[in-house]
Order: C-alpha cells, then structure tokens, then sequence
C-alpha cells in the first residue's frame, strides 16, 4: 500500500467516525426537551450542524484530490 493511499484510508476512516459521532450528539440535544430561554441561548445545535456542513463540504474536495493524485501517480508510473 502506497502512502497516498494509506493516508486516504485514514481520513475516511477519521472522517467517518467524527461525522457519526458529531450526527449522533446533534440528534441527542434536538431530541432534549428544553424551556424557550434555555434553547434560545443554547447554540450547540446551530454550531455543530454548521460544523458538520462545512466537513462534509472539505472531505468531498479532500476525495477529490486524492482521486486527481491517484490518476496522477498511475499516470507516471504507466509512461
């Protein structure tokens, strides 16, 4: 297993336990029954719902490359 490669494993895997992780905790606190003063000030959803957006954005253009570095590689190690 190249490097590139081992390094593309990693990140899935890291990348998909963390959005598991952080899905998981987000569901807990909308299912939490909270008064309206307490949900007004609690930014915990907001915040991590907005962090797992931008995430999942970032580790599609993460694959991205690394599918651009992998054809790359077979590229030149073809020619």
């Amino acid at each position: 297993m190249t490097l590139l490669a081992a390094a593309a494993v990693m990140v899935r895997v890291c990348g998909t336990v963390v959005h598991d992780v952080c899905t998981q905790e987000v569901e807990y606190h909308r299912s939490r029954e909270l008064n309206a003063v307490c949900r007004e000030h609690d930014k915990f959803v907001s915040v991590v719902s907005g962090f797992l957006s931008v995430s999942a954005f970032n580790f599609s253009e993460l694959e991205e490359k690394y599918r651009e570095a992998k054809s790359q590689v077979s590229l030149v190690t073809v020619d």
